[in-house]
């Protein structure tokens, strides 16, 4: 989107220097600090439950406004999108206290699990073995 802005910037023969300082406020002051305290909000457990329960109300009154287009989509209620939120925050979070870190380059990721072989009848050994010794 910067370079479209950019691009609209020369044609309409806005200062480089100008262009740059507005983008460079914009990128590292706001939207940086914006998205900080968003994700800290996020994911600390005392404010994740006051972002959870206030997207439940927020949800909960658009009820009556969306109700037609609800019905008619057949989506689920507003008022069950605040608990399919807290499912999805908690499911993503149970992930990240568990993580299982991949050193290995993408190729070797492939050629372990059989995503390209140059003889497809060649199943790949198990993971604790070498990535190219082949059984």
């Amino acid at each position: 989107s910067f370079d479209m802005a950019g691009m609209a910037c020369g044609a309409f023969l806005m200062d480089f220097w100008t262009f740059f300082g507005a983008t460079l406020i914009g990128k590292a002051l706001i939207k940086v600090h914006g998205q900080l305290f968003l994700f800290l909000y996020l994911f600390l457990p005392h404010t994740r439950h006051l972002f959870v329960e206030y997207w439940k109300v927020a949800f909960a009154s658009l009820q009556t406004p969306l109700a037609p287009l609800v019905d008619t989509l057949g989506v689920p209620q507003p008022k069950e999108w605040g608990a399919m939120l807290e499912t999805q925050l908690n499911s993503y979070i149970a992930k990240l206290k568990d993580p299982v870190i991949d050193t290995r380059w993408f190729w070797q990721r492939w050629a372990d699990e059989g995503t390209f072989c140059a003889h497809p009848e060649r199943k790949p050994v198990a993971r604790e073995s070498c990535w190219c010794d082949w059984s």
